[in-house]
């Protein structure tokens, strides 16, 4: 995963988009941990195995995130059983 990249993951309200900010630092005893910006205002640090799916898109910014967080998006990708490259076609076209 490369800094700014649109990653789909496992947070605690179900899967999301976020923005991979880079690696958290090392805690001895912990699974290795990513952070995420997970909104405008809010950074989280996750365990790398609920990175679900790295898009390789790059984000120029948070608004095109919120973009693909909205209903547009949602609608436009469908039932959940269809693939996830059909972000790189609705979002970021």
């Amino acid at each position: 995963m490369r800094t700014d990249e649109v990653i789909v993951a496992r947070l605690k309200g179900g899967i999301g988009l976020a923005r991979f900010l880079g690696d958290a630092p090392a805690v001895a005893g912990r699974r290795r941990q990513v952070r995420v910006s997970i909104g405008r205002n809010r950074e989280a640090r996750l365990p790398e195995d609920r990175v679900v799916f790295a898009t390789g898109v790059i984000a120029t910014g948070e608004d095109d995130i919120e973009r693909c967080r909205s209903p547009m998006w949602r609608s436009c990708t469908g039932a959940p059983r269809r693939r996830a490259s059909s972000l790189r076609l609705c979002c970021f076209t």
